[in-house]
Order: C-alpha cells, then sequence, then structure tokens
C-alpha cells in the first residue's frame, strides 16, 4: 500500500506478519470509502479486515456492526472481540440474546441484522426486557 492512514500503521503494528494482496486490497478499498464484499476461503485471513474495520471505526469514535451467519459464531466473535478490544467495547444481539447493546462493536447474526434493517425504521419502542423475537412476534403484519 502506498499512502497508509495513522489508523492502519497503528493496526500493522499489532501483527506479526505481513498483510496478503487480498486483505490489502480490501482495507485500501475500505479507506477509501468503499464497501468491500470478501469471498475466500475459510482460514485465509477474511476476518483479519474486519478486526481492521473495528480497529478504524474505534479510531475514528464511531460504532460497528459484526453479523455472521450463526449463533454460535456470533458467540464466538463477541467472546474473541472482548479479549481483543475490550469487554466494555462490545455487544452481542441475536434473536433471543443482548448484552451491552450499547457498545461501539456490536456482533449479531445476520436474522437480528435483517430485523433491523426492515422493522427498525418502523420502531418507536421496544419493551426491554422482552427482546427483537418477542417483539416481532407481537407485532408481525399479515
Amino acid at each position: 500500500m502506498s499512502e497508509r492512514s495513522p489508523a492502519l500503521a497503528d493496526f500493522l503494528a499489532q501483527l506479526p506478519f505481513e498483510l496478503d494482496a487480498f486483505q490489502e486490497a480490501a482495507i485500501a478499498a475500505l479507506d477509501a470509502g468503499r464497501s468491500v464484499v470478501v469471498c475466500a476461503p475459510t482460514g485465509s485471513g477474511k476476518t483479519l479486515i474486519g478486526e481492521y474495520a473495528i480497529h478504524r471505526a474505534l479510531t475514528r469514535q464511531q460504532r460497528v456492526f459484526y453479523t455472521t451467519p450463526l449463533k454460535a459464531l456470533s458467540n464466538q466473535k463477541w467472546r474473541d472481540f472482548q479479549q481483543q478490544f475490550g469487554a466494555e467495547q462490545v455487544g452481542l444481539l441475536t434473536g433471543d440474546v443482548s448484552i451491552n447493546r450499547d457498545a461501539p462493536i456490536l456482533v449479531m447474526t445476520t436474522e437480528f441484522s435483517a430485523i433491523c434493517s426492515t422493522v427498525l425504521p418502523l420502531v418507536k419502542w421496544v419493551p426491554p426486557l422482552r427482546g427483537w423475537k418477542w417483539w416481532c412476534s407481537m407485532n408481525a403484519t399479515t
């Protein structure tokens, strides 16, 4: 990469290895303000791009949403990110669990992400102890 942002330089200083070309390209796209979709085999380093996006958002005092397709994976990433970024920085939202949901890093299932994108613009208030699955089931339209 030709010109590195302070956030990227700080992030790279923490790594014990060099980035692969696809990681460099994805990070350059993020830094240019573009969206990124990474399709690569398991274990190839896709998560590192997400970790950089989280690091970058935190340095800008922004909030970031990390989605996974499975609740078990969301739980694992929640634990991993707590260790990496600090427990107070990370929240978890699934269909039946809400932990630290005002945290700057919010890990959620894609199911919950879909609910947020379709229902959230319509929601004025959700009972705090019930959760989204309950709210959606009680407010479903036919």
